[in-house]
């Protein structure tokens, strides 16, 4: 996958996340004005602290996704050095080893993929 594309993923989880908080935090901080007589300056203060928590909260779910994308990216940067070298040992072998390489290579193989897709 291209940086881009789990970067938008990434940014996108975090604001389908705020979306959800701000709607389930809604009720608790209400704007709607009782009939406690609040004036106007009131639900400003209100709503300017709402939105202040919300953007705080929204910071900081993206830079927790950002890192953690970074460290996958570079974990999937790591599987692949190793994919890479253990494909040229099997390119180097020679006669009856290169199949017993093969099936070596195939199984660290799939073991370093169902090992990172469970981070996923």
């Amino acid at each position: 996958m291209s940086k881009k594309l789990i970067l938008g993923l990434v940014f996108g989880i975090a604001a389908g996340t705020a979306a959800a908080f701000l709607i389930r935090f809604r009720n608790e901080n209400s704007l709607i004005p009782d009939d406690n007589g609040d004036d106007e300056n009131d639900l400003l203060d209100k709503a300017n602290n709402y939105l202040l928590l919300a953007k705080n909260k929204v910071e900081e779910m993206v830079k927790k996704a950002e890192t953690e994308s970074m460290s996958l990216l570079d974990e999937a940067g790591n599987i692949l050095s190793r994919v890479k070298d253990s494909t040229a040992r099997v390119h180097s072998s020679e006669g009856e080893e290169i199949y017993s390489d093969m099936e070596k290579t195939k199984k660290e193989i799939e073991e370093i993929i169902d090992n990172f897709r469970k981070k996923l």
